[in-house]
């Protein structure tokens, strides 16, 4: 009977089946790392620590217009850092004044906990743009540090690193992380007792720098019935040495610590596109352009001569280098100047516009023109400056949505349910994870009866409303048609008094606030505006039976007076 192969060797042959098909674009992220991100080279080869990266690179417009890009969409999609995000209430759990407190703090502490500086988000999505732009394709690593007070860390995931699996919706679901560890970073990671005993050997002849290959693998776990821990949670971690198929760590998530995004995708592929592969035709062509027009400058300033020299015979090659001094002999060539130029360059300003038309063609593909309103030549009215400014940001909502749906609100998500199991997210009062909150020196944040409810029942217990120019930009057009909606309707009260009946002013006012990013905070909880209507109510009630008793006041004493005149005119009427 056939042995049956272990895990780690069925791992290990999925792994290479994956990497066959990664191995097909290292081609093109070549070019795109020497071109365009020029840090991140050597698909292809292995590089020295220190060496010269742009040798080739004779034109700095594709690496600049990725950085402005990145820096572009990092100001769109993340202006204020994690105060660009805000845990808002689901519309299943009633808007009370306790409920209201409750989303306001626990805010202020996720907010809080993601801007540390230690937690390194920020430079993380910067990266991740970064490699975006180049490649098509990046992730940032989300884990917890142990340490309550700085509990999340995040870091930048690089393709050069990982080989993706994708299901059959084309998410991707398996993400192997190959990576390198020295000896000394192996037993302190795993433990002497956990390697293989090539590394023990290793390590205890001193060879604590040699670099062994480790493979990760992190997929929904098929089958936990029979496991304990975080084991048996539903994302499977497992850590193994690629030479010896030797097992060196088990363990799980809750939820995936790695989100791999992608810019762009093409049909039937499962790594991304990028800006970079769509400009790289002009990318090309405007390395060569910039070459010829290095050389041809050089020429012009010191341009390859000739030396007449009597009866010797001339080179067999003509050096037309810059500076190049060329001997040839004089039979034949008639009344010549001893020494001149060989030859001139021509006129180069039509390579000078075509490079500047292959400088706007890259700019475009990285989308600065859209990203970047640099336009300081036409003036223009407030509203026409207002129309261009929608129609530059609706030119880029695909951008902000995928990146959005791909990679915020899934980091996002994650990093909300590790503070929840932490019990930085608000504890059940009198429970033990509000007293081991307190026993670390922490004020708990306690959790309504509302929101305790919704996670029992396991519906969603918050929202993440963000914060951003990216979010307003896909927001414009419903606002708009909202406040024209309310103009009309208030024009219409002025011949029609019975229009405003329709209106719901309550749920607009809502709405006005959702798409103007103004916080459920800054509006009155149920209770307070029922308050206030029953106040103003019983005002109104008031000021009417004020009025009333003042018209019946005006009325009596009117008759009052009247009665009193006829009387005196009565009296005062002359006896017949």
């Amino acid at each position: 009977m056939a042995r049956q192969p272990s895990r780690v060797e069925v791992l290990k042959q999925r792994y290479k089946e994956n990497a066959n098909i990664k191995q097909h674009w290292h081609n093109i992220w070549e070019f795109c790392g020497e071109f365009v991100h020029t840090r991140k080279q050597h698909f292809q080869s292995t590089g020295i620590p220190g060496e010269f990266l742009t040798e080739t690179l004779f034109s700095s417009v594709a690496p600049q217009a990725n950085n402005i890009m990145a820096s572009a969409l990092l100001g769109q999609l993340w202006p204020n850092g994690a105060r660009s995000v805000r845990l808002a209430r689901p519309k299943h759990i009633k808007n009370t004044q306790e409920v209201k407190t409750y989303y306001r703090k626990i805010t202020e502490v996720f907010t809080g906990f993601l801007d540390q500086p230690k937690a390194n988000l920020i430079p993380s999505i910067a990266e991740y743009l970064l490699d975006q732009g180049a490649f098509g394709i990046a992730g940032i690593k989300r884990r917890k540090t142990g340490d309550f007070t700085q509990p999340l860390k995040f870091s930048s995931v690089t393709i050069k690193n990982f080989v993706v699996e994708e299901d059959k919706d084309g998410n991707v679901v398996t993400i192997y992380i190959d990576d390198k560890y020295t000896v000394r970073q192996m037993v302190d990671s795993f433990g002497e007792e956990n390697v293989s005993k090539s590394v023990r050997d290793k390590y205890n002849a001193g060879n604590f720098n040699e670099k062994i290959r480790v493979i990760q693998v992190i997929e929904p776990r098929m089958d936990n019935a029979f496991s304990f821990g975080n084991k048996s949670f539903p994302i499977a971690s497992l850590y193994f040495e690629w030479d010896t198929s030797k097992q060196l760590k088990e363990s799980g998530f809750l939820q995936m610590p790695i989100i791999i995004a992608r810019f762009a995708k093409a049909i039937n592929e499962v790594y991304g596109r990028s800006p970079a592969m769509f400009a790289m035709p002009a990318i090309l062509r405007l390395n060569v352009i910039m070459n010829i027009l290095q050389v041809a400058s050089e020429k012009t300033g010191s341009p390859p001569l000739y030396l007449l020299d009597n009866g010797a015979l001339g080179p067999t090659i003509v050096d037309t280098s810059a500076d190049a001094l060329n001997v040839f002999q004089t039979s034949g060539l008639g009344e010549k100047s001893p020494i001149g130029v060989i030859s001139d360059v021509g006129d180069l300003r039509p390579l000078m516009e075509l490079a500047d038309k292959l400088k706007e063609e890259i700019t475009q593909a990285f989308m600065i023109d859209r990203l970047l309103d640099l336009n300081n030549e036409t003036r223009m009215t407030l509203g026409e400056a207002q129309i261009r400014d929608r129609i530059r940001g609706d030119s880029n909502t695909a951008v902000y949505k995928r990146q959005m749906s791909e990679l915020f609100t899934p980091l996002l998500e994650g990093a909300f349910n590790d503070l929840l199991e932490m019990g930085h997210m608000g504890v059940i009062q009198g429970s033990a994870e509000e007293q081991e909150v307190i026993d670390r020196g922490m004020e708990p944040i306690i959790m309504p009866e509302a929101v305790q409810m919704a996670l029992e029942k396991n519906l969603p217990v918050y929202e993440l409303e963000y914060i951003s120019p990216a979010a307003r930009v896909m927001k414009t057009e419903q606002l708009q048609g909202l406040t024209t909606f309310l103009d009309l309707t208030g024009g219409a009260a002025q011949m029609f008094p019975e229009a405003p009946d329709n209106v719901d002013i309550d749920t607009i006012i809502q709405e006005i606030a959702d798409l103007t990013n103004i916080g459920e905070d800054k509006l009155n909880a149920e209770e307070v505006k029922q308050k206030i209507r029953e106040g103003r109510a019983q005002a109104q009630q008031q000021n009417a039976q004020l009025q009333q008793a003042q018209v019946a006041a005006d009325v009596g004493m009117k008759q009052a007076q009247g009665q009193s005149m006829m009387m005196g005119a009565i009296n005062g009427r002359p006896k017949g």
